[in-house]
């Protein structure tokens, strides 16, 4: 990010419900330019840093549980794994 009356700085920002690009809206009206953003994780699921932009892998049965625990309201017992 930079301050348009300072250096380039970096920050992390958490929050619980985004819309498309709310956070460089939310940063641009304090002034902020934005070069450069990355999504660390959803939820409570961390991203896979290994993979390049735009790639993808299948989700572990736990990353799957994770996921669905926050959906329904029993627990999972018929997931298998990839």
């Amino acid at each position: 990010m930079k301050n348009p009356n300072g250096a380039a700085f970096s920050g992390r920002l958490t929050i619980h419900e985004g819309k498309k690009h709310e956070v460089k809206l939310m940063l641009r009206a304090v002034g902020c330019k934005i070069f450069y953003l990355r999504r660390d994780q959803i939820g409570d699921l961390p991203l896979d840093t290994s993979l390049p932009p735009g790639g993808f892998r299948p989700l572990t049965k736990e990353e799957l549980e994770l996921l669905l625990s926050k959906t329904e309201k029993d627990p999972i017992d018929k997931v298998t794994s990839p």
